[in-house]
């Protein structure tokens, strides 16, 4: 009886087993060996709990349009970092915010895993090991946790996109599947921009695509590219009018504060451009030698920039699918029957292979080119674009070992010895340089516990700044810490205006209580200004002026208050507002029906069996 469960239940305990190993491995990292956490988190967790707050005054579901804590005063929805409406501001509401991260890292690797697997399982009909294989490797790419050790919260989403490929790839025979998949997928690439992982999304995309067409050259006599397409242009769609009010609005912010005064690096060399990439896909990142043979950069990166390995395995099981095809009179039999589809096919997947390596290439006309396209002259690298490999390469490898002929009497006990070598790889994986994050936490946590005692007001009184004896401010790590005494840091780390705060228009803004008067403006700035200067008759940075006390008093205490916003603005709230509406009585009503339907058939059997 015993070994009838087991064998029923065991991707249920091979999973749990192997998130428990992810989970331990990590949870060394919050905090790290030293008490700290991934710089980054600078960032994010005073961010977490300036959420929270809000969430406590307002409710989960009030757009927290603006911020009073940091920098005197900013938007938030505007802003593409905001993750606000994320799982792991969600989590907040139960737990502190360093155990919401915790489970949301743990959580979003099941999820990627068990995503994965089903893509294997289902769409590719990959047999179980091997399946649970592929999804191990998925589970541990380095780019995922290692985003996540430095603090990048943000890119938990990335986790999605074996989900998001399933749904858009799998056959929809009917127009009611193909509105379903199509809303399914559009709603969780809503999610991943909510979730403040905007910048990832085009590779993100793009490698949701690679998967497409890998999957129609594996099934091309049944496959329909203009079905895939349709799905997939329906998604984005769907998903760009669900965030249209965020990227209006973060359209209106961004305008005033372009990053364009970034250099953006690269490699000009092909061949070392393809080492340095092999060498962050399938064995440790070399980041030291990758900084000597990169040009055109301000600073130097660090190791986490160059993280995309998924082991070395792979690349031994992709090599001995290659010779094989080379070597065993394949490739001769697949040139003689190659049709056009098929060479569409296999054309279009070698240009999505190509992008990621061409945006991380460097000539100086390319790289002029580059910088006069507007997503990617705000960037200061490219290199985040690598973890379009990942998802494709590791569904590839699944797919040698499945379907080559030699591989074939061995599949399943490489894919076991296989599972071990990525788990121990990961257990004894060199992370010191992710324990030499220094970002001191322990004030936010503290704020956070005490946010919770009866008739706490969250509030920000002063703009502060801290100096060191030298008369310089605090570093990045730690200046964002200042909302946990309630005050909002005059330098903080705001990343839109720059590194350095190169483009922070500080103005007339100085230490001190946020109700200071100085010619006329209040000492704090109107966040409403940043966004939508014109309609609320003011300059990007300007501050309350002295008849705004209200709005002031509203703003400093977490609460809404009013602003004018533009007709684009307004249409944009509307489309988004229906079609969340629009979707919710349809899935209410599908969901319904399909209780409905299980009720009776409970009903028709118990009937049956009596």
């Amino acid at each position: 009886m015993f070994s009838v469960y087991l064998k029923r239940y065991r991707l249920v305990l091979i999973s749990a087993v192997l998130l428990a190993i992810y989970h331990v491995i990590y949870s060394d990292f919050y905090p790290n060996r030293f008490g700290k956490l991934g710089h980054d988190l600078a960032y994010f967790f005073p961010n977490m709990l300036d959420g929270y707050y809000w969430q406590k005054v307002n409710g989960l579901f009030s757009i927290p349009w603006f911020t009073p804590s940091f920098c005197g005063g900013l938007p938030k929805f505007a802003n593409p970092q905001a993750a606000y409406f994320s799982v792991p501001q969600f989590l907040t509401l139960f737990v502190n915010p360093l155990l919401a991260i915790q489970l949301t890292a743990t959580l979003f690797g099941g999820i990627g895993f068990f995503g994965f697997y089903f893509l294997a399982k289902n769409i590719f009909k990959i047999s179980t090991a091997t399946a649970v294989f592929g999804a191990t490797l998925f589970l541990f790419n380095t780019f995922y946790s290692h985003s996540l050790l430095t603090g990048h919260i943000t890119f938990h989403s990335y986790m999605l996109a074996p989900m998001i490929a399933l749904i858009i790839i799998r056959p929809a025979n009917t127009k009611q599947r193909l509105f379903v998949d199509s809303a399914l997928a559009g709603f969780l690439v809503a999610y991943a921009y909510y979730s403040g992982m905007s910048q990832l999304l085009p590779p993100l995309m793009l490698s949701v695509l690679a998967i497409g067409l890998i999957y129609g050259l594996l099934n091309i006599d049944s496959f329909r590219l203009r079905h895939l397409l349709l799905k997939f242009v329906s998604a984005t769609s769907l998903a760009i009018a669900l965030t249209l009010p965020s990227i209006i609005s973060g359209i209106s912010f961004l305008k005033h504060f372009p990053r364009d005064f970034y250099p953006l690096p690269g490699i000009p060399e092909i061949s070392t451009l393809l080492l340095v990439l092999l060498e962050s896909l399938f064995w440790m990142p070399d980041y030291i030698y990758a900084n000597t043979v990169m040009v055109n950069q301000q600073w130097k990166l660090g190791r986490h920039e160059f993280e995309f390995g998924i082991t070395f395995l792979p690349l031994i099981i992709l090599t001995a699918g290659c010779l094989s095809f080379l070597y065993a009179g394949t490739f001769r039999r697949v040139l003689k029957n190659i049709n056009p589809a098929k060479g569409f096919l296999a054309i279009a997947l070698m240009l999505t292979f190509l992008v990621p390596l061409l945006l991380n290439y460097y000539s100086v006309s390319w790289n002029t080119f580059l910088k006069s396209i507007p997503f990617f002259k705000q960037s200061s690298t490219l290199l985040r674009w690598f973890s379009f490999y990942i998802l494709p390469v590791i569904m590839l490898t699944t797919v040698i070992l499945e379907k080559e002929s030699f591989l074939e009497k061995y599949k399943k006990h490489v894919a076991i010895v296989g599972i071990a070598v990525v788990v121990m790889i990961n257990i004894f994986l060199d992370r010191s340089y992710y324990h030499a994050q220094n970002y001191e936490y322990e004030p936010i946590l503290k704020a956070y516990a005490k946010s919770g005692g009866k008739g706490f007001a969250p509030k920000i009184s002063e703009i502060s700044l801290l100096l060191d004896g030298k008369g310089t401010p605090l570093p990045l790590e730690n200046r964002n810490n200042s909302i946990a005494k309630g005050f909002s840091y005059m330098f903080c780390y705001e990343p839109i205006f720059g590194y350095r705060l190169e483009s922070f228009p500080l103005k007339n803004l100085q230490p001190g209580s946020v109700f200071t008067v100085r010619e006329g403006m209040f000492n704090m700035k109107n966040p409403a200004c940043y966004v939508y200067p014109e309609e609320n008759s003011c300059a990007p940075g300007d501050h309350f002026k002295a008849d705004q006390k209200g709005a002031l008093e509203a703003f400093i205490s977490y609460k809404p208050f009013l602003f004018k916003v533009p007709l684009k603005q307004k249409i944009a709230n509307l489309i988004a507002g229906f079609l969340l509406f629009g979707y919710a009585v349809f899935f209410s009503f599908l969901t319904g029906r399909f209780i409905a339907k299980a009720v009776s058939r409970f009903q028709a059997y118990s009937r049956s069996s009596d």
